[in-house]
């Protein structure tokens, strides 16, 4: 039998409070129990909950995790095949630095308003 991690990519970055969905496929009957296990800055794998009978779980990434940890999920079997993602990186939460000046405008006009922020993933 075999499993096959599908999600999280390899290399995806998360930020602290996101939810991160783990789906995977497997050759094990339908209803068979797998449990989701987590390394932090690889560390020992810890399970992340409860065993699930499903083949995807949506896991948070607590809040207070520092930017530039690294994350590496697993999803195992109790007979010993597990299939683990590659590194996922912790960025940090976008902040904003910068926010728009008050303007009166009348109905119709143009406006402009601009922000600045920090973090990670923006564009």
């Amino acid at each position: 039998n075999s499993i096959t991690l599908s999600s999280p990519a390899d290399g995806a970055t998360v930020c602290p409070g996101q939810n991160v969905l783990v789906q995977w496929s497997s050759t094990y009957p339908a209803n068979t129990q797998f449990t989701v296990e987590l390394s932090v800055d690889n560390a020992p794998f810890v399970q992340t909950g409860n065993p699930v009978t499903v083949t995807q779980l949506n896991y948070t990434v607590p809040a207070n995790t520092p930017s530039t940890t690294k994350l590496r999920l697993r999803v195992r079997h109790a007979s010993g095949v597990i299939a683990t993602s590659g590194e996922l990186n912790v960025g940090s939460v976008p902040v904003i630095t910068t926010q728009p000046q008050n303007v009166t405008v009348c109905e119709g006009d143009t406006i402009r308003l601009q922000v600045a922020a920090t973090g990670d993933g923006l564009v």
